[in-house]
């Protein structure tokens, strides 16, 4: 018991032995989490963006609900805002969705009864 408390003493943070030449932990663990926060970076601009661009829309719209109430105005203008920014993107996967099986009927068409041979290829001149 002594000598793992002892091994676990040797080690740093880190858990690398002390003395061993390489990098500084806090420095490998503060860039491995803006690597793995990498896509909330991403998320977090484009919610600014959004943000900002809807801004002077927003204002316009809670002046034409009034000031009933503090949260109706907020909750009505992120429900539309969703709507409309969720609404294309359900429409367009709808549409790819009834597409691919269009399209996989082709495909299983085609490797049922082959693809036919144009005709320019028998006047191709063979090699040999």
């Amino acid at each position: 018991m002594l000598a793992a408390r002892e091994a676990r003493a040797r080690r740093s943070i880190c858990g690398r032995a002390r003395g061993h030449s390489g990098g500084h932990c806090r420095r490998d663990r503060a860039a491995g989490s803006l690597g793995s926060h990498a896509i909330f970076w991403w998320q977090l601009t484009w919610a600014a963006v959004i943000a900002i661009t809807c801004w002077p829309i927003y204002l316009r719209f809670e002046r034409l609900v009034g000031h009933r109430s503090r949260s109706l105005a907020p909750l009505l203008f992120t429900l539309v805002t969703g709507l409309v920014l969720l609404v294309p993107i359900i429409v367009t996967v709808h549409q790819l969705a009834q597409g691919s099986e269009a399209f996989v009927r082709a495909l299983n068409r085609l490797r049922e009864s082959g693809i036919a041979v144009p005709a320019w290829l028998a006047q191709l001149p063979v090699a040999g």
